[in-house]
């Protein structure tokens, strides 16, 4: 089965005014996703699920959100924080996530901010120092600003 990681900044497509429990990321973003899924489905006739962080909010839980509704299989990676703990503690588990979504994932979709101050830079800069595990970076607009691919042939163009 192909692990197939879709992750993005969390803040992608927030809205003013809207409790961050209540975040799902933009609609475009949220159409973007589900013709992904789609042509998942065809690419991989034997099976995929995906792989992402944090679907609590943003655009994790919008990720969360079209995998139910496409039924597609979902492996999400969360750390709970102990706010007894010093804040760096926590920045170090968002590191570590990156890890284990390497060590399961197969090909990797980035989708970032123009601002590009996420933690998901951790993981991109591991995804170039790798080069062996195909990777997709989106920006705002669904074009693909960087790969390691020669022919770039992300799901969803």
């Amino acid at each position: 089965m192909r692990r197939i990681a879709i992750v993005g900044s969390r803040h992608r497509g927030w809205q003013e005014g809207i409790p961050a429990y209540l975040q799902v990321g933009s609609e475009r973003d949220s159409t973007f996703i589900s013709v992904m899924l789609q042509e998942f489905r065809k690419r991989y006739p034997s099976g995929f699920c995906i792989l992402t962080l944090g679907c609590d909010a943003g655009f994790g839980r919008m990720i969360k959100l079209q995998c139910e509704e496409a039924k597609v299989g979902l492996m999400e990676t969360i750390v709970q924080f102990n706010p007894h703990l010093p804040k760096s503690y926590f920045e170090l588990l968002h590191l570590a996530r990156h890890a284990a979504l390497i060590d399961l994932g197969h090909e990797f979709h980035i989708f970032v901010t123009k601002h590009r101050t996420s933690n998901i830079e951790d993981l991109v800069g591991r995804l170039r120092i790798l080069k062996s595990l195909p990777f997709f970076l989106y920006n705002e607009q669904h074009e693909v600003i960087e790969t390691n691919q020669e022919q770039p042939q992300p799901a969803g163009s």
